[in-house]
């Protein structure tokens, strides 16, 4: 139990940070088109 924890605790910091580069790498898109 304590290591799927483990498992699921990296999983998470894992999507977050994906979400984090969509976000930026959408951002520098929408600034290519913007300029």
């Amino acid at each position: 139990i304590k290591f799927a924890g483990c498992k699921f605790l990296d999983l998470n910091r894992f999507w977050v940070w994906l979400r984090k580069m969509e976000l930026e790498s959408q951002r520098k898109v929408e600034a290519k088109l913007g300029s």
